[in-house]
């Protein structure tokens, strides 16, 4: 009869399962909110540079200040009740 031998240290309990779901949930959430951002600072540049130019239209600076509180917004994503298992994405404006 041969002796069998367990690795204890290879074991892998339901809360290191758990652990490690949590862990990619919240890096997936991070990656998301840094896209989000990311996006909104694309858009957000040249349209403060035609502000700060006093080249911008009416609309240019409507919009500015839309993707603006946009940014803001997601700045406030991982404050929120929950985060980072349950998440209200605030509204993206129209594009530029």
């Amino acid at each position: 009869m041969s002796n069998i031998y367990i690795d204890w240290s290879k074991m892998i309990t339901s809360e290191m399962k758990a652990e490690k779901e949590d862990a990619e949930l919240l890096a997936a959430v991070e990656a998301e909110l840094v896209k989000r951002r990311l996006e909104a600072d694309k858009v957000i540049v040249p349209l403060q540079d035609a502000v700060d130019l006093e080249m911008a239209t009416p609309e240019e600076s409507a919009l500015l200040l839309e993707w603006k509180r946009y940014r803001v917004y997601l700045s406030r994503v991982p404050q929120q009740v929950g985060y980072h298992k349950v998440i209200t994405w605030p509204e993206k404006p129209a594009d530029a």
